[in-house]
């Protein structure tokens, strides 16, 4: 196994990722549906049941409005986040290659052996190397001195 090769495969982790969105939607449903079960059942007169139905109603509510619709939101941002790897990583055997990847809407920026690439105002990193350059370049700037004497 080459170094360059990553340890698990994005897409087989992208599918679990999407798995367990799916799955933690289902039970989101299967919550929001058996809190209107319990909303429907009819309480025995004499007894404390409606007391208990409403109870565990409203219980339901906060499991599937708390704790079940905050994770969603983040396991999809995540999915969000995951989708990109892989088109992050053929950019770069592409660069690697030096190959033309650049299309009329998308402007490159070459270094020493970095490139960076802007398309629909998203911006993809760059590699380090082009980041240390960038640095010493802003560092070997002269500074501005917003008028304070020394």
């Amino acid at each position: 196994m080459s170094t360059h090769e990553p340890l698990h495969e994005p897409t087989v982790l992208l599918a679990e990722l999407d798995s367990i969105i799916r799955e933690q939607e289902q039970l989101r449903q299967r919550t929001v549906a058996l809190q209107a079960r319990y909303k429907a059942l009819e309480p025995r007169p004499n007894s404390f049941d409606a007391v208990e139905i409403d109870s565990t109603a409203s219980r339901l509510s906060y499991v599937h409005e708390t704790y079940l619709n905050a994770p969603l939101a983040f396991l999809r941002l995540a999915r969000e986040s995951a989708s990109c790897i892989r088109e992050r990583e053929q950019v770069a055997r592409q660069a690697d290659g030096h190959e033309s990847i650049y299309g009329p809407d998308s402007t490159a920026l070459w270094g020493s052996n970095d490139v960076a690439r802007h398309r629909h105002n998203g911006p993809v990193p760059v590699s380090s190397g082009f980041a240390r350059a960038r640095t010493r370049e802003l560092a070997d700037r002269p500074r501005v001195d917003r008028g304070r004497s020394r």
